[in-house]
């Protein structure tokens, strides 16, 4: 539960400073959570392709653990990560639904 309240501050926090340009009507989860990429690719990804967003996800120690920690998941628990935290995660689910599709180009 801390964990989850962590996440939420976290990710509620981006929003604050990410604006809604990369908002997403509806969430693309089954994209994200079915990402072959290590954490490295989404890494390097994220910072190719989203560099102010990523400077504040390397930035804040939760949310990057969390993302790692996602990313390092099974899908079915990257799956119950993005449903228990839906509502703070949708917003940006185009964005890292974008850097989970474009990662494997990027070495391991």
């Amino acid at each position: 539960m801390k964990k989850t309240i962590l996440v939420a501050a976290g990710v509620a926090s981006a929003g604050l400073f990410l604006g809604s340009g990369i908002a997403s009507a509806n969430p693309d989860f089954d994209t994200i959570a079915n990402s072959t990429c290590t954490y490295s690719q989404v890494q390097q990804a994220l910072n190719t392709e989203y560099p102010f967003e990523a400077g504040f996800v390397n930035g804040n120690p939760e949310l990057s653990g969390w993302v790692q920690q996602l990313v390092n998941s099974s899908p079915d628990q990257r799956q119950k990560m993005l449903n228990a935290n839906a509502d703070q995660v949708a917003p940006y689910s185009a964005m890292f639904a974008s850097v989970a599709t474009s990662c494997n180009n990027y070495p391991v």
